[in-house]
Order: C-alpha cells, then sequence, then structure tokens
C-alpha cells in the first residue's frame, strides 16, 4: 500500500512537471498530439494482435480482430514516422474543433432561446437566469470558432493551453490522493 503511495505522489510530481513544460510551450504541445494518436494506435495494435493470439490458441479467433490489429499497425507506423501525415492530423484537429465550437455554440444558443421562452411559463419567484449564461457561452463559443477559423494559430494555442492545464491538474490530483 506504502509502495502504492510512493509512486503515486512519483507520478504525480512527472505530471505536474510535463504539465508546467506543456504550458510554458502550448505550441509544441499541440503538434504532439499526431504523435499521441500514433502511440495509442500502436498500442492499441499489439492488444489485439495478443488478443487474436489468446483467441487462436482457444480455436475461438476470428480475422476481423487481426485485419483491424493490422490496418491499426500500418496506419500507426504511417503517422509515426510521416511529416506530412502528422501535420495533416494536426490541421485537421485544429479545424474540427472549430467547427465543434460553432455547431455546439449554436446549439447552446438555440437551447438558451427555448430555456427563455420555457422560463416564461414559470411563477415569478423560480425563474432563473441560466438562460443568460447559456446564450453567452453559446455566443462565446461561436466567436472563438469562427476567430478559429480565421486564425487557426490562436486555437493550436489554446488547445496546448488546456492541454497542459489539464495534465497539470492531473498530477495535483494524483499527488493529493495519494496522501488522503
Amino acid at each position: 500500500m506504502k509502495a502504492m503511495k510512493v509512486l503515486s505522489v512519483i507520478l504525480g510530481v512527472l505530471l505536474v512537471i510535463a504539465g508546467l513544460g506543456c504550458l510554458m510551450s502550448p505550441g509544441l504541445t499541440y503538434l504532439t498530439l499526431a504523435w499521441v494518436i500514433g502511440f495509442a494506435m500502436l498500442v492499441n495494435a499489439i492488444g489485439d494482435i495478443c488478443a487474436y493470439s489468446n483467441r487462436f490458441a482457444l480455436g475461438v479467433a476470428d480475422g476481423w480482430t487481426l485485419a483491424g490489429a493490422i490496418v491499426s499497425l500500418i496506419l500507426a507506423f504511417i503517422l509515426l514516422f510521416s511529416n506530412v501525415m502528422q501535420l495533416a492530423v494536426s490541421a485537421t484537429i485544429v479545424f474540427l474543433a472549430a467547427g465543434w465550437m460553432v455547431v455546439v455554440g449554436i446549439l447552446r444558443i438555440v437551447a438558451a432561446c427555448k430555456i427563455h421562452a420555457f422560463r416564461k411559463t414559470l411563477p415569478e419567484e423560480s425563474r432563473g437566469n441560466i438562460w443568460l449564461v447559456t446564450l453567452i457561452v453559446g455566443i462565446l463559443m461561436v466567436i472563438g470558432g469562427i476567430i478559429g477559423f480565421i486564425h487557426p494559430i490562436v486555437l493550436i494555442v489554446t488547445i496546448g493551453f488546456l492541454m497542459g492545464l489539464y495534465i497539470l491538474l492531473s498530477g495535483v490530483a494524483l499527488i493529493t490522493s495519494s496522501f488522503t
């Protein structure tokens, strides 16, 4: 039990250091997303090959698991060793994020209008202003998404910064949870 606490503190400290590194260079953090996806695909492929091997030994293997593993393995190597593919993934992610922000922002604006219309049917004392908060968040998301399409570097830095913040806070949470 004590060894797990020590390991948690060590891993937490490493996450805090990694988070601080990400916060100091959010653009570089963003560009490593393609590597993370490539390694995840590689690990997934290896896991699927192991699963296929275990199922083959039991006589219940299907070729689809092996085919999926081979495809994942090929794509992982392409992503890990092709600068063009890494750039394509990085560019795609930023524009997907910008598009997501615009769509979700519009949906929040629509939801705010519906909430506002519904709240008029409620008694005066139970009416809140959550519709206004939802409206403001929706408008800010649409604006942020449009800025992301016009100036992708702003969104790239934001995504990198948020990743660093998440990693840092995960490290702090891991450290504090080991003392409780």
